[in-house]
C-alpha cells in the first residue's frame, strides 16, 4: 500500500511541477518489476516536465528528453503486459521527441500508438498532438483533418473523461488552432474547424466564434 501511495503522490506532484518532491516519493517504491515499471514511467514524465521549462535550444533540454526516453523504454521492458503503461509511455516518448524538434519521430510514435490502441484516451491525445505538429509545420489541410478526427472521437462532453487531455485543455488547443489558421491566412480552414466544434463547444459558442472569426478575417484582409 505504501508503494502504491508513494507512486500516486509522485504522479500528483509531477503534474503540479513539483519535480524534486515527486522524485523523493519514488524512493519508497518497491523492487518488484510492476512497481519499478511505474516508477520508471514517472521518472520519464518528470524529465519531460523539467525539459518543458527550458529554452528550445538548451542542451540540458535535449539531455532531459533523451533521459526521458530511456526511462520510458525501460518501463515498457519491465512490464510489457501492462497495456495502460505501454500506451502512456508511447505517448510520452512522442512528447520527448517534440521537445527536441524531432517531429518525424514524434509522429511515428503517435501513429504507432493510434494504430495499436485506437479507442483509448492516449490515442486521442496522440491524434491531437499530431494535428498540432502539422499546424506548426504549416500543413493546414493535414492539421484540419487531424482536428476533425479528434473531434469525431469525443462523443458527449458530459461523459467525456481523459486524464491526458481534459476537456478544458482540448477546448483551449482547438481555439488556438482556429487563431493560428486565421493568423496564417488559412481562413477556409479556420471556418471549417469552427463548423466542426459542436458539441465540444455549445451551438451558441460556435455562433459567437464564427462572428469573431469573420471580424478577424475582415481585418486581416485589409
Amino acid at each position: 500500500r505504501r508503494n502504491t501511495a508513494s507512486i500516486i503522490q509522485a504522479e500528483i506532484l509531477g503534474k503540479l511541477g513539483r519535480v524534486q518532491e515527486a522524485q523523493a516519493y519514488l524512493n519508497f517504491v518497491g523492487s518488484d518489476e510492476p512497481q519499478q515499471a511505474r516508477m520508471k514511467s514517472i521518472l520519464g514524465r518528470l524529465a519531460i516536465f523539467q525539459a518543458q521549462q527550458l529554452p528550445a535550444e538548451s542542451e540540458q533540454k535535449a539531455s532531459l528528453a533523451r533521459q526521458a526516453r530511456k526511462e520510458l523504454r525501460e518501463a515498457q521492458l519491465l512490464n510489457p503486459l501492462n497495456s495502460e503503461l505501454t500506451r502512456q509511455t508511447m505517448y510520452w516518448i512522442g512528447k520527448s521527441y517534440e521537445l527536441t524538434g524531432e517531429h518525424t519521430e514524434a509522429i511515428r510514435q503517435y501513429d504507432q500508438l493510434s494504430k495499436s490502441y485506437g479507442d483509448t484516451a492516449e490515442s486521442m491525445a496522440a491524434l491531437l498532438s499530431k494535428a498540432d505538429l502539422a499546424l506548426e509545420d504549416g500543413q493546414a489541410e493535414q492539421a484540419l483533418a487531424g482536428y476533425r478526427n479528434v473531434l469525431s472521437t469525443v462523443g458527449d462532453p458530459v461523459t467525456y473523461v481523459n486524464r491526458l487531455l481534459p476537456l478544458a485543455a482540448l477546448r483551449k488547443r482547438l481555439l488556438r488552432a482556429c487563431n493560428e489558421f486565421i493568423d496564417t491566412y488559412k481562413f477556409e480552414a479556420a471556418m471549417a474547424l469552427v463548423d466542426s466544434l459542436h458539441p465540444v463547444f455549445s451551438k451558441m459558442e460556435v455562433t459567437e466564434l464564427k462572428a469573431q472569426n469573420h471580424e478577424r478575417m475582415a481585418v486581416a484582409k485589409t
